[in-house]
């Protein structure tokens, strides 16, 4: 496997950039069932990597999904501007999910070997593509005043494949076998993502991307608090 933070190296170390995440969470337990979630599906395939030379495990309060970034560092975006940008993407967004009361719902699963990481599939992404360009466009257009010409900073909708990763190589390595993870029954696990989460990420090849929170931004309901069933859940 080659080293991830060797390839995608930020230009600044240390200075954390402006990003929009989707943060899987625990499901509460059914009637003493306990639900399968994300985090559970992540931990099933990272107990295989276990002691896999060059791997960097991502601890589970770091899962995350990006849905716009990385943006402009920390010290390049005035506050107030940051504020008013933050307030633009919420009314965007509930615009965009229109008469919606429920998040998107994605499958997550399997886990798929990369060149440099080990990731969560998330399907379909349709589901996510207009939320990924409701905040492109949003950003772009506010963070530097309506008239900045901003590039685009993630790859096109149509090329861009969600995930979550749950591994990232953290040296040149051939030690590595991360192919364990076909050997997991992982499953798919359906994942309702209700709220998006503006953070200024970190990049570390120590710890991987942590982050510290601006905002979050609620775009729907669970289907719990909407008081409906969903029996294929529980396990």
């Amino acid at each position: 496997m080659q080293d991830f933070f060797a390839k995608k190296a930020w230009d600044r170390p240390g200075v954390p950039r402006l990003h929009v995440l989707a943060i899987p969470q625990p499901k509460p337990p059914v009637e003493r069932l306990q639900r399968r979630s994300v985090l559970t599906q992540a931990a099933k395939y990272q107990a295989a990597l276990e002691g896999q030379p060059g791997l960097l495990l991502v601890p589970p309060e770091w899962l995350h999904l990006t849905v716009w970034g990385p943006g402009l560092y920390q010290d390049e975006v005035e506050p107030e501007r940051l504020e008013k940008t933050i307030g633009q993407l919420r009314d965007a967004l509930l615009v965009n999910r229109g008469h919606r009361r429920y998040g998107p719902r994605v499958l997550t699963g399997p886990a798929l070997v990369g060149r440099s990481n080990i990731r969560l599939d998330v399907d379909p992404p349709d589901e996510l593509a207009s939320l990924m360009g409701t905040c492109d466009i949003t950003i772009r257009s506010w963070i530097n005043g309506p008239d900045a010409d901003l590039p685009r900073v993630m790859p096109p909708v149509l090329k861009w494949r969600p995930h979550i990763t749950i591994a990232y190589c953290a040296e040149d390595t051939d030690a590595c076998d991360p192919h364990v993870v076909n050997e997991v029954n992982g499953g798919r696990v359906e994942w309702e993502i209700t709220e998006l989460h503006v953070v200024w990420e970190y990049q570390d090849r120590e710890r991987g991307y942590t982050w510290e929170p601006i905002d979050s931004i609620r775009i729907g309901a669970s289907i719990d608090e909407l008081g409906l069933d969903d029996e294929d859940d529980q396990v």
